[in-house]
């Protein structure tokens, strides 16, 4: 690999995923606004070069091949990213203090349509403790929940996400493999919430019918929402080729059969 990832110490010089203070202003301004004027719970996504969670450098391929041949090297960048994230932490707490709910740490995927990208292992070594010193500091010093996005297969993740401090992944991509929804809710649903999996936006979605369509709404309202820990969303973005009838038929079933306390013999087969 003839990629050569910068040194540590020109990035702890640097301002490497450091928080602009514009950006800062911006999202104060923008946290205020929301909390005047909207009941609802309001969930802070930052995912620029300040973002929070674990750090990577370089392409794809060369961070993954950097994980498994460069481990001191990544053992330091995650320690300097930890460290610089809790300082972003502190000034987003300063200006946005409970004007917001929730903060997701990052958009990092970590799954194709098969499984996760690289070996669990990898990730309990590297990932879970640079994300658990961040969760350890947002529930210690504020009341904010901590969402994680990670598309894919991540079954083999979940669990070392849970143990770090992460309350609520996000999508749940249920048609990916061994995502299955009864699996991820047996194994899981009393110690992590589920954000989105209430509808496959890869295959029914698209192109199956509206009845169709309320009956993947409804068995995923039943399956992931009983007893609770479920927030009701898509899987991922509607996309432009979705029939109309079918978005209508999303949005039905949804307020027909959505609302807590959820329990199975109150949603009908």
């Amino acid at each position: 690999m003839d990629f050569q990832p910068p040194s540590i110490e020109s990035l702890r010089q640097s301002d490497w995923r450091r928080l602009p203070e514009d950006e800062l202003r911006y999202l104060q301004d923008k946290a205020r606004f929301l909390r005047e004027n909207t009941d609802k719970s309001i969930l802070m996504t930052n995912w620029g070069p300040a973002s929070l969670g674990p750090p990577s450098v370089g392409s794809i391929t060369e961070w993954l091949v950097m994980m498994v041949t460069e481990p001191d090297y990544v053992s330091e960048l995650m320690d300097l990213a930890a460290e610089i994230a809790i300082d972003n932490l502190k000034l987003y707490w300063e200006a946005i203090g409970i004007d917001i709910d929730i903060i997701s740490l990052d958009g990092h995927d970590f799954g194709s349509q098969e499984r996760e990208l690289f070996s669990p292992a990898v990730f309990e070594q590297f990932h879970e403790p640079c994300y658990k010193k961040q969760c350890d500091w947002i529930h210690e010093n504020t009341p904010w929940k901590i969402s994680k996005h990670c598309c894919g297969s991540i079954p083999n993740l979940i669990e070392p996400m849970i143990r770090a401090g992460i309350d609520v992944l996000n999508p749940v991509q249920t048609s990916a493999k061994n995502m299955e929804a009864d699996v991820l809710k047996s194994r899981f649903g009393d110690r992590i919430t589920f954000r989105s999996g209430g509808v496959d936006t890869q295959r029914i979605l698209p192109f199956g019918t509206p009845d169709d369509v309320r009956e993947d709404v409804r068995q995923r309202l039943q399956t992931l929402g009983t007893d609770g820990g479920f927030i009701w969303a898509a899987i991922h973005n509607i996309q432009y080729d979705i029939p109309p009838e079918n978005i209508v038929a999303v949005i039905d079933a949804v307020h027909e059969y959505g609302h807590y306390p959820l329990e199975k013999e109150t949603l009908p087969v």
